[in-house]
């Protein structure tokens, strides 16, 4: 499909035909589109530097696979394992990952799921999936927190909580139903959205953050698929599945802080613990053109982890009375240790450990073919081969050796080779976490990426910090993860951080050695860089070096301060904590040894979006009945967590670090500041958390609906050196209106300690009921869909400035843009495929094709005066919808004039023939690969011939034509110049995969391309092998907003 939605908002020239043709140009790498420098591009916003390594791209019809390595700068966690292209580096096609909230909603058989917050006993569960835009039978009208407690046998209906209803078997027992729904996050080719499943609509797939997409949901359990159709009418399938089984246990170890010698008192709980991932097998555009995905046998890798929780906490007890005639009393499962009958205060110190083991059935990547529409021939084929690794520091797992591309011909067109080493730890005496669980080789080893070799080219070469890491299962580390060289006990924060607090104050007897265990949490940048990429060499010439420092931020509910070195005193001083991972300081690129050019980044106003928590309060009560006596016992105290008990919402993701301004500054080796800097200020909001639930509950926090997504840039500031401002951006933001029909409810089920309650019958308290009080969180599950609405450019020179404004507009159902206006005096108004009216076939083919995306007219106006349109015609053939002409009005109210013909298509619904402004035909010969190999201006398509419009006794017959297609030689092109001399005629000849290798003129004179080994354009030579353009490819920096 043709989309001409343009940015060039209106000028007086004359449009050439070129403007509304689909690319006729064969140069598949697309020469203009090379600079004299490769970037490395940072997001400001958080701080992240976008290390890639690109190794091919894959083109078959409107579907574009890029083949490339990434590199995550956010730095190793010490638990980290190394994937199949090494630690920190990926290389992968997308996916869709399953994040399990509650129960699992594609699981049929009833298994209790993992329990929160280290309950020893089951959780009680609530028995129906609660209506999603109810509320006391009323509809909301904007997104919420809520919090509601209620009993054992009393449910919520609908959210109705003023008709409690009543169930035959108690909530407790209740073990098959399931108030959260689970999300779906389907990442690929460009793609993000959020999925739910509907269960009130027979598990209708939702997209919740986006219009336009089809996702349909077959097969049945353990074999789901996925099909999912973007709004440009190519459809994903995913059907390759990763199945991850985990089973939980936990141990707890009364009296002690202790994490080491639990003994044998472990206890499985909520096994199995079932997820899935999905990833690509098939690509298939709205033509027919297929792009493969082939994948390995699977294989089973291990995997083992551990939280840790310490709780400190005191017990009391009072008497219900001595003359209460008990007829009936249910024996609680107690919670937590006995406490004695008398009047003072027993206090407790708990370490609890919560195990889990996963076992991940995995396959890997092989191959990937691609094909043109009914052709059971690759046009190419990407292989990717696999071997076992040296050390098995990660169990079975494969490590990728090489990549190659090879064309229908079989030629080799690209191969990547990789190079291997390991970080390796060094042994230490210090306790570990399941010190048995793996071997030493396991835990000790990392594969490490060294370098990547290009055909004929030469290598990547990359270099990292040389901290050790210390051995996966060790306790040194941070409360992020990262390593911080600290001989910790055990994974939980040190008490002490939060003391004085005061939910400390009703243990008075705490000693010393309760509050601090000696366990130091603090990120430390002497060790945070461990194992992260340092510096990149790169193939042709040049280099890049990376220097990193901790985040600094704060949060919206710290109870936790992290301090900017290892310390073991509390300090209520601390405003912003240091940590959670790495941001890019400084890089700086060389072109040589002696000149670079040097980036610096100063970051300010850092927030952690959804918060931190590591300290909740323990409150539990129930009751007991001792010789013939009821007492109501009630605990309280804290918890100490080794996971953050914040957690974004299940649309938004994982938390990030995000800042609210960034200044970034260049410099030459002189230190010579260069084009002065550059400052961009970022939407950067905390979310909301429940207010009551900063230390007893975690619920999910979320971004709130009028808000613009976080992230987007707000304005852009350039000055000179000598800090006088040269130009700024200005950008505003509007956040859709809200949609009920894209907003669903979580409901987040906690229990909240044993309660003893009397019923009183006729006269006298007859049963007492032991009952968990359960307290209900429903968060909302949405995504804000922002828009930009403005965006205004003031330049300054001199004293006075001018400005330059666009204003946007949009239209609901796709969210497409709807009008782009300049000044408040051009305007553009964008009409789409779902705007199509007649015929009604054309628009029906559209919506069965889910192609949304196409612009299908644009008016354009001056002063609110309709001065020029262009309309696409369709039709169907070949059952695709097919441009017919694109037409043009212009400075006339009435009369249209046909500015391009699509004449005649083959059965691949490829453009054959066109016939310009001018009315003269071209036709376009393609080989049987379905590459361009020549442009004919004056002649035209007859009777499988093509003729001369001009002599029409100059033809080029059927049989020559089939030997052109076969075997497009330069001796074969000239048969066209031979026979249709009277034409304007341009020929190609292609690398197959790569690009053009000969064009020739309509003299039928030559110009050659010449490729490096990354089948980029290298130098452009005439026909007597002279240099006409030579290209050099450097690294320079640049930034990603």
């Amino acid at each position: 499909m043709i989309t001409f939605l343009s940015s060039k908002i209106y000028s007086q020239e004359k449009y050439s035909d070129d403007q509304f043709l689909p690319n006729l140009n064969p140069v598949t790498p697309e020469v203009w589109k090379f600079l004299k420098y490769d970037e490395i591009p940072v997001s400001n916003y958080t701080g992240t530097a976008n290390i890639s390594v690109p190794i091919y791209t894959i083109k078959n019809g409107d579907i574009s696979v890029p083949i490339s390595l990434q590199y995550n700068s956010r730095g190793v966690k010490v638990t980290d394992e190394a994937g199949w292209v090494g630690l920190n580096w990926d290389l992968e096609f997308g996916s869709i990952t399953q994040v399990v909230q509650g129960k699992n909603d594609l699981r049929s058989i009833v298994k209790n799921h993992e329990l929160p917050d280290f309950f020893a006993s089951g959780e009680s569960r609530v028995k129906l999936f609660l209506e999603s835009n109810l509320v006391n039978g009323n509809k909301i009208n904007s997104p919420y927190h809520s919090l509601y407690r209620f009993k054992n046998h009393y449910v919520p209906f609908n959210k109705n909580f003023v008709e409690k209803r009543v169930y035959s078997e108690p909530i407790s027992s209740a073990q098959t139903y399931d108030t959260e729904p689970d999300i779906f996050k389907a990442n690929f080719f460009g793609h993000s959205i959020n999925i739910l499943l509907n269960k009130k609509r027979g598990n209708q797939p939702v997209v919740l953050d986006k219009n336009g997409y089809k996702v349909i949901l077959v097969g049945s359990e353990g074999n789901h698929r996925w099909e999912i159709t973007d709004p440009n009418g190519i459809t994903y399938y995913f059907n390759e599945i990763t199945e991850v089984e985990s089973n939980s246990s936990y141990a707890i170890n009364q009296g002690d802080h202790k994490f080491i010698e639990f003994g044998n008192s472990i206890s499985n709980v909520n096994n199995p613990f079932i997820t899935y991932v999905w990833r690509p097998t098939k690509i298939v555009d709205s033509k027919g053109f297929e792009v493969s995905f082939n994948y390995t046998d699977k294989i089973i890798l291990n995997d083992y982890s551990e939280e840790h929780a310490y709780e400190l906490f005191k017990g009391t007890s009072s008497p219900l009375g001595h003359n209460i005639n008990i007829e009936k009393f249910s024996s609680p499962t107690l919670l937590r240790p006995g406490v004695s009958t008398g009047n003072e205060a027993t206090y407790f110190r708990t370490s609890i450990k919560n195990i889990t083991t996963t076992e991940t059935s995995k396959s890997y990547l092989s191959s990937i073919t691609f094909k043109t529409p009914g052709s059971s021939i690759n046009l190419g084929e990407v292989t990717f081969t696999l071997s076992d690794r040296d050390t098995q520091d990660y169990g079975n797992a494969k490590q990728l050796n090489s990549i190659a591309v090879r064309n229908y011909k079989g030629g080799l067109v690209q191969e990547v080779s990789f190079g291997y080493g390991y970080f390796i730890s060094s042994p230490s005496t210090t306790v570990y976490v399941a010190d048995n669980s793996f071997s030493n080789t396991r835990n000790n080893n990392r594969l490490k990426l060294e370098n990547i070799s290009f055909l004929d080219e030469g290598k990547y070469e990359f270099d990292y910090f040389s901290i050790n890491l210390p051995p996966k299962n060790s306790f040194k580390t941070d409360v992020f993860g990262y390593y911080n060289g600290q001989n910790n006990t055990s994974l939980v924060p040190n008490p002490y951080r939060f003391y004085p607090n005061s939910k400390f104050e009703n243990l008075q007897e705490l000693t010393s050695e309760d509050i601090n265990i000696g366990n130091n949490k603090s990120t430390n940048a002497d060790y945070i860089t461990a194992a992260s990429l340092k510096s990149i060499t790169f193939p042709t010439s040049g280099k890049i070096e990376f220097e990193y420092e901790p985040h600094i931020f704060s949060s919206n509910l710290f109870n936790i301060k992290i301090p900017n070195q290892n310390q073991d005193s509390y300090n209520s001083n601390l405003s912003e904590s240091i940590g959670g991972g790495l941001r890019v300081k400084k890089q700086k690129i060389y072109f040589n040894d002696n000149d670079f050019l040097e980036y610096t980044y100063q970051y300010e106003g850092g927030k952690l979006s959804s918060g931190i928590k590591y300290l909740s309060e323990i409150i539990d009560s129930y009751t007991n009945k001792i010789s013939g006596q009821f007492y109501n016992y009630n605990y309280s105290g804290i918890k100490v967590s080794s996971t953050n008990n914040n957690t974004s919402s299940p649309v938004s993701g994982n938390s990030i670090i995000g800042y609210d301004k960034v200044i970034v500054r260049k410099k030459s080796n002189d230190n010579t500041l260069l084009n002065g800097y550059t400052e961009y200020y970022y939407t950067n909001e905390l979310e909301t958390k429940y207010a009551s639930s900063n230390t007893l509950f975690s619920f999910a926090s979320y971004l709130g609906y009028t808000k613009p997504k976080n992230g987007s840039l707000l304005s852009e500031k350039v000055f000179n050196n000598n800090n006088d401002l040269l130009k700024e951006k200005i950008l505003t933001y509007s956040n859709k209106e809200f949609d009920e029909d894209r907003f669903y409810y979580g409901v987040k089920r906690v229990p909240y300690g044993l309660s003893g309650f009397i019923t009183f019958l006729e006269g006298k308290y007859s049963i007492i009921n032991q009952s968990f009080d359960i307290v209900l969180g429903y968060y909302p599950l949405y995504y804000p869909v922002t828009q930009l609405v403005s965006e205004k450019e003031v330049y300054y020179k001199n004293g006075s400035n001018y400005s330059n404004l666009k204003e946007y507009t949009y239209e609901d159902t796709y969210d497409k843009i709807r009008s782009v206006k300049l000044n408040d005096e051009i305007e553009v108004v964008y009409s789409y495929t779902f705007d199509y009216t007649e015929p009604n076939d054309i628009k029906v083919k559209f919506a069965t094709e889910n192609i949304f995306n196409e612009v299908v007219r644009q008016d354009y106006y001056k002063d609110n005066n309709l001065i020029e349109s262009r309309d696409n015609e369709y039709k169907i053939l070949y059952d695709n919808v097919l441009l017919s002409k694109v037409r043009l009005r212009e400075n006339h109210p009435y009369k249209y004039n046909d500015k391009i013909i699509f004449d005649t298509y083959d059965v691949k619904s490829q453009l054959l023939s066109y016939t310009g402004s001018d009315g003269i035909k071209t036709v376009i010969l393609r080989d049987n690969y379905n590459n361009i190999v020549a442009l004919i201006k004056g002649a035209k398509y007859e009777s499988n011939q093509i003729i001369s419009e001009i002599n029409e006794n100059q033809i080029l017959t059927s049989s020559e034509i089939s030997t052109i297609k076969s075997n497009p030689t330069e001796a074969n092109l000239g048969i066209i110049y031979e026979n249709l001399g009277t034409c304007f005629i341009e020929t190609y000849r292609l690398k197959p995969l790569i690009g053009l290798e000969y064009y020739y003129d309509q003299n039928f004179q030559s110009k050659k391309y010449q490729y490096d080994g990354q089948n980029r354009v290298r130098a452009i030579y005439d026909k007597d092998l002279k240099v006409i353009s030579a290209f050099e490819y450097k690294y320079a920096n640049s930034t990603n907003n």
